[in-house]
């Protein structure tokens, strides 16, 4: 049974935040992590380096609050195209998806998970069928 609340969410942001929606807004560091901030409280964060949470953060972001997805990007610091991989790589691949392993062109950033680690959750995270 689904319960209403019976005061509005708290619409508080912290100084320099991006703003993605009424009381969702997003504060990056300067060395590479930060904060997302529902309703006055911190609701995701990551450190500098670590890609995967940075993601996952942004991508449920997105599923949490149904903000334009051009806002989330941006207060990611990434455009939409790439926001759009993101969440493509996530429905398909779970947590295991936004790690930062890359195949081809592009130079990875070094991964903050051992691994030992990322082999385990690429071995019980699979897609579902």
């Amino acid at each position: 049974m689904a319960m209403r609340l019976s005061q509005l969410p708290l619409p508080w942001l912290p100084e320099g935040a991006v703003r993605i929606a009424p009381g969702v807004g997003v504060v990056l560091d300067p060395d590479g992590g930060g904060v997302a901030w529902v309703h006055g409280m911190a609701a995701y964060s990551w450190a500098a380096g670590d890609w995967a949470c940075r993601k996952l953060a942004a991508v449920q972001l997105a599923e949490l609050t149904g903000a334009d997805k051009k806002d989330i990007a941006a207060a990611f610091g990434t455009d939409a195209a790439t926001f759009w991989r993101w969440r493509q790589a996530y429905a398909g691949h779970g947590l295991a998806g936004l790690l930062p392993d890359r195949v081809g062109g592009g130079v990875a950033p070094p991964p903050t998970t051992p691994p030992d680690m990322r082999a385990r959750i690429r071995r019980f995270v699979k897609p579902s069928d």
